[in-house]
């Protein structure tokens, strides 16, 4: 290793050692989260994610502490955040009782106030582990101020490969209610809780939904395009966007009935794979979903269109 590479190497432990020390401490006082700008994130994410083939990571040494002059000034408490996402060194279980691990999470704040920006640094992004065997990233699609923002769970191996949500088989059955709602996808946006593919164990073959601390990891992003597209009604697909954004579980329970989140009406419903486990587009969940639809448009003032009223191209797909 050179002279230089070793300077490198000592800065960079470092660094690391108060970050690790500062959790630690703030552990001990009962802090659950700590919020650190989206850069300081991505040059920690390279530098502790494994490195090239044959070339050994740097090794990481835990220290006591730092005194408080020392602490790194990017980072800075935050005590109302959700579900942890990175865990702080464990203490002895004699001395305090355990307490919930510190997480990580992206200041939205901090993040670009326009959508193409937005979208370059999610394709860059390093938040969450998911990132190490993603294709693309799948930022959504659609109009830039729509009616409706349909939210579902994650990209899925179609997604992933193309990095546009809603593009398998999930995909087509959702573009058949737009259209029958009197939409395109080009006139709502489509977009997911996480950003990136998740599967069963990493492996790529079989998909499951993201986890509390993924889904934490990449709310900033949502939230942030929410309030940049300022959609007159959110539709959740699913039991994932529901607990992603209000934490509630039970789709099939809160199905059909009205949330709000920060002022815009909210609808959760039922996601398109359900839907095609259980009968598909002539099924009774398929009815309940349309109900939801319906109750959408009467809340933004509209009506769905008469058959004869939609374009041949269109009709081609319901």
């Amino acid at each position: 290793m050179s002279g230089q590479s070793r300077v490198e190497v000592k800065q960079l432990n470092s660094l690391l050692d108060q970050t690790i020390g500062l959790l630690q401490q703030m552990k001990e006082d009962g802090e659950q989260t700590i919020e650190l700008e989206p850069d300081v994130v991505k040059v920690l994410g390279e530098a502790v994610r494994p490195s090239a083939a044959g070339t050994p990571s740097p090794r990481v040494r835990q220290a006591a502490p730092p005194p408080a002059s020392s602490v790194p000034k990017t980072v800075a408490p935050k005590r109302d955040a959700g579900p942890s996402v990175a865990s702080a060194p464990r203490r002895s279980a004699a001395a305090k009782p355990a307490v919930k691990p510190v997480a990580v999470v992206v200041n939205s704040d901090s993040l670009p106030d326009s959508m193409e920006a937005l979208a370059e640094r999610i394709a860059s992004c390093r938040q969450c582990p998911l990132h190490q065997w993603r294709t693309k990233t799948v930022a959504g699609a659609g109009c830039a101020n729509p009616d409706v923002l349909f939210i579902g769970e994650g990209p899925g191996k179609d997604e992933d490969m193309q990095g546009i949500p809603f593009v398998g088989r999930s995909g087509e059955l959702l573009t058949r209610m737009i259209i029958k709602m009197g939409y395109t996808r080009d006139t709502v946006f489509i977009g997911n809780i996480v950003k990136c593919r998740p599967t069963v164990n990493n492996e790529g073959m079989r998909d499951r939904p993201p986890t509390p601390e993924e889904m934490e990891g990449c709310l900033p992003y949502l939230k942030k395009q929410i309030s940049l597209l300022k959609p007159g009604v959110l539709v959740l697909l699913g039991n994932t966007a529901l607990q992603g954004l209000f934490g509630y579980k039970g789709i099939t329970r809160h199905r059909g009935k009205w949330l709000e989140y920060e002022g815009i009406p909210t609808m959760p419903t039922y996601h398109p794979s359900y839907l095609l486990r259980n009968g598909g587009g002539n099924s009774k969940p398929f009815w309940e979903v349309w109900e939801d639809l319906c109750a959408v448009l009467k809340k933004l003032g509209k009506e769905p269109p008469a058959p004869g009223r939609v374009k041949p191209a269109q009709q081609a797909l319901l």
